[in-house]
């Protein structure tokens, strides 16, 4: 639309009409220029003012026309579809209300409390099929774990027992020697007493003689006896060590060879224990149950607004999407009071913008009419002006 076309008094519209509100109203009537006294730069600029004004107030008439016609629409949508039939009107209901739980639903299962990591769910996900049985072997591995070190406890003390044991029979070993060797000594200087006594005095002593030698012979027999049976028991002694070195060496790698299977189950699960990863699994099976639930609400969901969509187009609405946003209107008479009476709302608000921008458009035509008017000298400079703007 030019700015001559816009020198013509403005019509009013019959729908235009601006409903109360709480909007401050300001004058907008200009104060009078005495045109003559301005220089002709400053007159330029005032013409160029009043229709740049003009521009922007019919832009925004413009616009808000438009705003207006879709606000319209979306009231008119309303009424299409309080409109309906009882049996479509029910299976907006069914399916509004059906949306509205399972968008509830879904919200509540999505700021559920994570029980795992991402990242360990996925792990977990991958060792869905052994995981079960790797809790089993780790548990019995942690058991057997256990049996070992109590079998090597037992074994280590056995050992230091046997040690104490070969100590002993060693002490007593060389008791006896040094037995032995002091009797044998006693022995000899018995004897040498006997021979110097027979010597010197002539008398016969060699039933002493003979009774000190019989004592000696059953002494040193007794003690070869006690001798010989200690070294046994020291041999005996030693091999006991000796296998129970060996079973203990046995039960050390076992111990070794447990432990390392057990410590790279820890590191390949990130646990602790048995006991913490079959806590992980069952929050694991936890979480993977919510997941699931969440995606069937999802599936129910996106079916539900499809099918809604479909039924709201198949009305021929203005705008059929809308409504999945406002869906709770569909199926709550109260939400669906303060969608329209926000519908009126914006269209008041429209209409009071179009009548104010429209009014000022006209108070700045009139100034220029009115400069045209009373200053013909200057009407050629002004025309000239507003069709820079027309173009």
């Amino acid at each position: 639309m030019g700015l001559f076309s816009l020198f013509q008094k403005k019509r009013k519209q019959p729908d235009e009409t601006v409903h109360e509100t709480n909007t401050e109203n300001v004058d907008i009537t200009l104060e009078e220029v005495d045109f003559s006294k301005l220089t002709a730069q400053d007159r330029n600029r005032y013409v160029e003012e009043q229709c740049e004004i003009i521009l922007e107030c019919n832009n925004n008439v413009e616009t808000a026309k438009k705003e207006y016609k879709t606000v319209s629409a979306y009231f008119s949508d309303i009424q299409i579809i309080e409109g309906q039939p009882v049996k479509i009107r029910d299976r907006i209901t069914y399916l509004a209300k059906s949306i509205v739980e399972l968008a509830v639903d879904r919200k509540m299962l999505f700021t559920e409390e994570k029980k795992i990591s991402g990242s360990r769910y996925l792990q977990l996900q991958q060792e869905e099929d052994t995981i079960v049985d790797g809790i089993k072997n780790l548990k019995n591995n942690e058991l057997y774990l256990q049996v070992v070190k109590k079998d090597m406890s037992a074994l280590t003390g056995e050992k230091a027992a046997l040690k104490i044991e070969t100590r002993e029979l060693l002490n007593r070993q060389a008791i006896i020697k040094n037995i032995t060797i002091v009797s044998l000594v006693c022995f000899v200087i018995i004897f040498s007493v006997f021979i110097v006594a027979q010597a010197a005095s002539g008398d016969d002593y060699s039933t002493w003689f003979y009774l000190v030698l019989f004592l000696a012979a059953v002494f040193a027999a007794g003690d070869i006896l006690l001798y010989r049976r200690t070294i046994y028991n020291i041999m005996i002694t030693e091999k006991k060590v000796n296998k129970t070195i060996a079973l203990h060496n046995k039960e050390k790698i076992k111990y070794i060879n447990v432990r390392n299977l057990i410590e790279y189950q820890y590191e390949k699960y990130g646990v602790k224990s048995s006991y913490e990863l079959a806590d992980l699994y069952q929050r694991y099976l936890e979480t993977k149950a919510t997941r699931e639930k969440y995606r069937k609400a999802t599936m129910e969901l996106s079916d539900s607004e499809e099918e809604l969509e479909e039924l709201l187009e198949s009305l021929g609405l203005y705008d059929s999407k809308i409504w999945l946003s406002q869906v709770k209107a569909l199926c709550e008479p109260k939400e669906m009071v303060e969608i329209r009476h926000e519908y009126s709302v914006r269209r008041q608000g429209l209409r009071k913008l179009i009548e104010e921008n429209s009014e000022r458009a006209e108070v700045s035509k009139a100034a220029l009419r009115k400069i045209i008017s009373d200053y013909p000298g200057f009407a050629g400079e002004v025309l000239q002006i507003v069709e820079k703007y027309d173009d």
